[in-house]
C-alpha cells in the first residue's frame, strides 16, 4: 500500500475559481478506480486515460485503486506502475485490497456496501482537507460512490462505465437470475449512477444509445472508446521479418494473431478452435500471445495434435507484444451475441489496429465490427457462420501491405491516444464548467 502522498495538491481554502488572462490555473482531479493491479482492460483504460492528462492543466491526479486479494503482491507498487507508464509525475495516491465476494448470493452485494464504506472512511478526509475540481470514479459500484461524495462536498463528478456492468455480471454469474431481489438492487444502483453523476462516459456509440434508455430520464454522457498510445502499439521494435524469423514462420505464410486471455470453454469464440475450424491452414499459423500461466496451459490443453505444428504459444512480457503483433499478418476478435459485447470497445481492436493488423471480427462487437465493414480492414463474421467459410484466398488477401497499412491509419484516425486524448480533456473540463454553470 502506498502513502497518499498528496503534498502536492491545493488545501481546501484556496479558491477554486480559474484565475483571470491568459494563465490557466492548474487543476485536480480526485480518480477512484478497481483492480489495477494486473493487466486487462481495466488498467489499460486507466493508464491511457491518465497518460492524456500530461502536459493538461490537470496536473495532480490522485488515484485510489481498490485490487483484489488473489493478486496481493502487486496491490503495493501497482499506482507508481501506472506512474511510470502513463509518465504523469504529478500522480499519487494508493492502491489497497477489496473484502472479496466471490460471486456468492448476498456475500457480493454486502462486500460493495462494506468496500463503499471502507474507500469512504479513506476518501471523505481527503476531501475535507484538499481541493478537487473533480471526483472521476470507473464503474457502477465506484460510480455510486463517487455521486455521494460529490453531492457530499460540492464537487463535480463523472462516472466512466466500461459496459453494462449488470448484464456482464448475470453472465459471469447466471444463477443470480434465481435472485430477483439481487438483480432489482444492481439495476438500482445502475439507475441511480445514471441518473445522479454530473456525467457519464461511455465507451461506443452503442453503448451511450443503451445508456440513455436505461436512464430514462435526460442525462449529459460523452463516448470516448477504448483507445491506445500509438507510440507503443506500432512497429518501432524489431522487424517484422526477425520477428517471423524467430518464430519460424515463412514469409509466404499468413500468421493471425490473437493477444489476451484464453477462454476455458471450447467453442467458435476459442481463437485455437476457431483456428483448427478454418478450412485450409496449410500456409497458415496461429500466435497466441498469452499473458497469464492459466491462459498458457489452457492454450496448449487446447491444441489438437493435427495442428500442433501450426499454433505458436507465448507468454510475452507486454513492453514487447507490440513488436510481436507487427509479425503477424491479421488479429482474431470473435465474440459471443449478447448485449455486454453489443455495446463493447475492447481495447485489442485498438491495440491491433495500430500494429497494422486487419481484424477477423464477430458481427456487433460494440462500434469495431461497423469500422471493419467501413473501411474494409478485416472480416466481419455474421453469426452462425463458420470458420470454415472462411477461405485462403480471403486471408491471404488480409495479409497484403494495403489492408495492415489500411488498418493502422484507422486506427490513428479513431482509436489512438493523439486521436482521443483531446476528447478526454473536454469532457473533463465540460464536467467541471457544467457544474458550475
Amino acid at each position: 500500500m502506498m502513502s497518499p502522498g498528496l503534498e502536492g495538491f491545493p488545501a481546501k481554502s484556496n479558491p477554486s475559481s480559474a484565475i483571470s488572462g491568459s494563465e490557466i490555473r492548474q487543476r485536480s482531479i480526485l480518480y477512484l478506480v478497481d483492480d489495477v493491479s494486473r493487466y486487462g482492460g481495466v488498467r489499460t483504460r486507466v493508464t491511457e486515460e491518465i497518460g492524456c492528462l500530461r502536459g493538461s492543466p490537470w496536473t495532480r491526479v490522485c488515484m485510489i485503486s481498490r485490487c483484489n486479494m488473489s493478486n496481493i503482491e502487486a496491490i503495493g507498487p501497482a499506482v507508481s506502475t501506472i506512474r511510470e507508464e502513463s509518465a504523469v509525475e504529478g500522480l499519487r495516491g494508493l492502491a489497497f485490497p477489496k473484502i472479496p465476494h466471490g460471486g456468492l448470493p448476498l456475500l457480493y452485494e454486502l462486500s460493495f456496501l462494506l468496500n463503499s464504506l471502507l474507500l469512504m472512511l479513506i476518501v471523505a478526509p481527503l476531501m475535507m482537507t484538499r481541493r478537487f475540481d473533480l471526483v472521476y470514479g470507473h464503474n457502477n459500484e465506484l460510480g455510486a460512490l463517487v455521486v455521494l461524495l460529490g453531492r457530499l462536498f460540492g464537487v463535480p463528478t463523472a462516472v466512466d462505465l466500461h459496459g453494462v456492468e449488470v448484464d456482464e455480471y448475470l453472465e459471469a454469474y447466471p444463477e443470480m437470475r434465481r435472485h430477483p431481489g439481487r438483480v432489482r438492487f444492481w439495476k438500482t444502483v445502475e439507475r441511480f449512477v445514471l441518473r445522479r453523476a454530473g456525467t457519464v462516459v461511455c465507451v461506443s456509440n452503442a453503448h451511450l444509445g443503451e445508456v440513455k434508455s436505461r436512464a430514462g430520464v435526460a442525462l449529459r454522457a460523452h463516448v470516448l472508446p477504448c483507445f491506445a498510445d500509438e507510440r507503443t502499439f506500432g512497429c518501432q521494435g524489431r522487424s517484422r521479418e526477425d520477428v517471423r524469423r524467430s518464430l519460424g514462420v515463412r514469409d509466404d505464410e499468413v500468421l493471425l494473431a490473437y493477444a489476451g486471455l484464453v477462454p476455458e470453454r471450447r467453442d467458435e469464440f476459442d481463437p485455437i478452435f476457431f483456428f483448427s475450424s478454418l478450412r485450409d491452414t496449410s500456409s497458415v499459423r496461429l500466435m497466441v500471445l498469452a499473458p497469464d500461466p492459466g491462459s498458457v496451459e489452457r492454450a496448449r490443453r487446447k491444441i489438437a495434435p493435427s495442428i500442433a505444428d501450426k499454433v505458436l504459444i507465448l507468454s510475452v512480457p507486454r513492453p514487447l507484444m507490440p513488436e510481436y503483433l507487427c509479425a503477424g499478418d491479421c488479429a482474431i476478435l470473435l465474440r459471443r451475441q449478447s448485449i455486454v459485447h453489443r455495446v463493447a470497445s475492447p481495447t485489442k481492436f485498438a491495440e491491433y489496429l495500430l500494429c497494422g493488423l486487419p481484424v477477423i471480427i464477430s458481427a456487433n462487437v460494440g462500434d469495431a465490427s461497423a469500422l471493419v465493414k467501413e473501411h474494409g480492414i478485416g472480416l466481419v463474421i455474421p453469426p452462425d457462420t463458420h470458420a470454415d467459410a472462411i477461405s485462403s484466398e480471403a486471408l491471404r488477401a488480409l495479409a497484403g501491405w494495403d489492408s495492415r497499412d489500411r488498418a493502422r491509419a484507422v486506427g490513428l484516425a479513431n482509436l489512438s491516444r493523439g486521436r482521443c486524448r483531446q476528447m478526454f480533456l473536454d469532457i473533463l473540463d465540460s464536467a467541471v464548467e457544467r457544474r458550475r454553470s
